[in-house]
This record gives C-alpha cells, sequence and structure tokens, in this order.
C-alpha cells in the first residue's frame, strides 16, 4: 500500500509540474510569438548599368519649408504670375515683406505638448509668440546651449530676463517675456553658442498667452550623450524612455511616442536579433534589439518597407545607433530578414496597429 501511494503522489506531482511548464511566460505586449507572412513581392534590384547617374553641376538652394506654404488668399510668388508667365520680381519693402510674412512660423494646436509649444527650428525663421500682461511666456532652450546675447526692439515696455534651471551638464538656459501694456509688438533676437533665434513678440488683448515655447532639432532627434559609455547597451532608453544606469543615448520627446506596433515570426527560427519593441515618434521609426547584438558584433537584418502597393523594398534611410536600428519614416508595414534560400531564411513580420 505505503509503494501504490509514493507512486500515486509521483504521478500527481509530475503532472503538477507538467502543467506549471505549460504556462510559459507571456510574450512582450508586442511580439504576437509569430504571424503569418503577408502577401506581396519584392522590389526588383536593378542592373548597375539600368541605373540612370546624375551630375550635379551647380547646388540650387532649397527654400525653408515656411516659404514652401502657400497662404490662402495671397498672390502668386514672384517670379510666377497667376497664369504661368514670368513677371518682375519684388524689390524694395514689397520684397522685404513678402520674405517675412512666408518665414513666419506660427503656433498650431499639433505641435502642443500639455501647454509647451515645440516649434521645428530652422535658420532664418521668425517664431511668434503671444504673451499678455501680468503674464510670463517661458522660452526654453536646448540643454547645453549657452545664451551670448538678448536684443530687443522696444526695452521700455517689455520685460526681459535671463535665467536657467539645473546644474552640471544638464542646465537649461531660459528667457522670461512680460508686456508692460497689451496690443504691443516687438522684436527679439537671441544668440547662442549654436544657434541665433528671431523672435517676434505679440502681447495680446484678451489675456491669451504661451506659458512655454521650445524647440524640435532635427539632427538631434536622435543623439548619442556626451558621457562615456561601455558599449554593453546597459545604458540604451527602456520601454518607457526612462533612462538606465548609463543614462539614455537618445534625446526624444516622449509625449510623441508611439507604440502601437506587432510582430512576430513569419519565418524560420527565433533569431538572436528577435527584437525587443517597436516605436515611432512621428517622424522616425525606432526598432530595439537585445543588448548582446552590441557583443556579438553580429550584422542587422535586412529591412524591407512595405509601399501602399504591397510590394517590399530596401530604398529607405536607415541607420545603427547601439542596439536600436532608426528608420527615417514611420513604418506601417515591414519585413526584417536574413537569408535568400527558404531553407535558411529568417522573417520577422512588423505591422503597424491603430491606437484604442
Amino acid at each position: 500500500m505505503k509503494a501504490l501511494a509514493k507512486i500515486s503522489l509521483i504521478s500527481i506531482s509530475v503532472a503538477l509540474l507538467s502543467a506549471c511548464s505549460s504556462n510559459a511566460p507571456k510574450q512582450p505586449s508586442q511580439s504576437v510569438g509569430s504571424m503569418p507572412l503577408s502577401q506581396g513581392n519584392y522590389a526588383a534590384v536593378p542592373n548597375q548599368s539600368q541605373v540612370r547617374v546624375q551630375i550635379v553641376k551647380e547646388y540650387i538652394p532649397v527654400p525653408i519649408p515656411g516659404q514652401l506654404m502657400p497662404t490662402p488668399g495671397a498672390v502668386s510668388a514672384p517670379g510666377m504670375d497667376s497664369d504661368g508667365n514670368k513677371q518682375t520680381f519684388l524689390t524694395k519693402e514689397a520684397a522685404v515683406k513678402y520674405a517675412n510674412s512666408h518665414a513666419l512660423m506660427n503656433p498650431q494646436s499639433q505641435d502642443f505638448f500639455n501647454a509647451m509649444m515645440s516649434y521645428d527650428y530652422m535658420p532664418g525663421s521668425l517664431y511668434t509668440v503671444y504673451t499678455a500682461p501680468m503674464k510670463i511666456t517661458d522660452i526654453v532652450f536646448e540643454r547645453g546651449e549657452k545664451i551670448i546675447s538678448i536684443a530687443a526692439g522696444d526695452t521700455l515696455r517689455w520685460q526681459i530676463s535671463q535665467t536657467y534651471s539645473g546644474q552640471g551638464t544638464d542646465i537649461q538656459q531660459h528667457v522670461l517675456v512680460k508686456p508692460n501694456t497689451a496690443g504691443l509688438q516687438n522684436n527679439v533676437v537671441v544668440t547662442t553658442s549654436k544657434r541665433v533665434y528671431h523672435l517676434v513678440l505679440t502681447s495680446t488683448t484678451d489675456d491669451t498667452y504661451m506659458v512655454s515655447v521650445s524647440w524640435h532639432y532635427a539632427k538631434d532627434m536622435v543623439q548619442f550623450s556626451d558621457g562615456a559609455s561601455d558599449g554593453s547597451g546597459a545604458d540604451a532608453m527602456d520601454a518607457a524612455g526612462t533612462a538606465a544606469a548609463g543614462g539614455s543615448p537618445y534625446q526624444l520627446d516622449l509625449g510623441r511616442l508611439d507604440f502601437n506596433y506587432k510582430f512576430g515570426l513569419a519565418s524560420g527560427n527565433k533569431p538572436d536579433w528577435y527584437p525587443d519593441r517597436v516605436f515611432n515618434d512621428g517622424r522616425q521609426t525606432f526598432i530595439e534589439f537585445p543588448s548582446a547584438i552590441l557583443s556579438s558584433n553580429a550584422p542587422l537584418p535586412m529591412l524591407f518597407v512595405a509601399n501602399n502597393n504591397g510590394v517590399y523594398g530596401t530604398m529607405y534611410n536607415w541607420r545603427q545607433k547601439g542596439r536600436y536600428m532608426v528608420i527615417d519614416t514611420v513604418l506601417k508595414v515591414a519585413r526584417l530578414q536574413t537569408g535568400v534560400n527558404t531553407k535558411d531564411k529568417t522573417v520577422v513580420q512588423i505591422e503597424y496597429t491603430q491606437a484604442q
């Protein structure tokens, strides 16, 4: 009887262990384990002899984005009339007014994060700042940027002062602006160790004012810090964008990050480079790989991006930053692939999902 009891207990224990082992840990929220290989053809790679080579003999400057935005009801640009015929260019005051009006950047609702308005910095642009009497507007500059001088057209009816926040390498310069009365106009030029800012200040009559103004800098959307890194990837940004023990090597606007992606293995065995997460900031897409990819020096997989017709191509700019693949577009449907033949091909399918 005792022997039978022991056998029964062992059988029950084995059954319980088997049940526990079947409850495997859940995959990360974005990873679905496996995904079907979506339908689509690969774009043909042109032969080198078929690639047209264009030699640029003269560099032609491209106007800033603000100058390319047509104003409803405005006259056609100088140099061409509404019928497409050539006309005389504007000169003197008319040319100045035209250039200033088309370089003026105004706040838009999609550019606010809470009460902070963030302009896209572009040299030569004019930035509108709405202020109000008895209200302080905080103009915030890039961390590490040092203010050299502040010049204002009207210094009698406006209060303009300078301060800072943070300490050490985290010091951030601020300019505080407050008008004495409503209905005023002013312009301010701020020179810093990195840039020149041209501000157009307006004092409103209805107490409408901008609490805070800052800028996005194109080259700094993804940037490695100046601090030392051991190359292990332990200092990379985690899922919530908070810094790990070594500090984050990126400067990203956390309010713009979009994690609505799913990905899974569509072909082959799970590779060492299987992504940890995928997200975008509205301009670029970031694919985070395991930290071990840095120590192994293994090459990253090929990126294939699907167009609107479901054709996968590789003509997209991307670069490796630490353990991140940074793509200069917002991905909707894409594949990460290694290998060519069916036998050794591994494919991870990535798809964007709408926010719930």
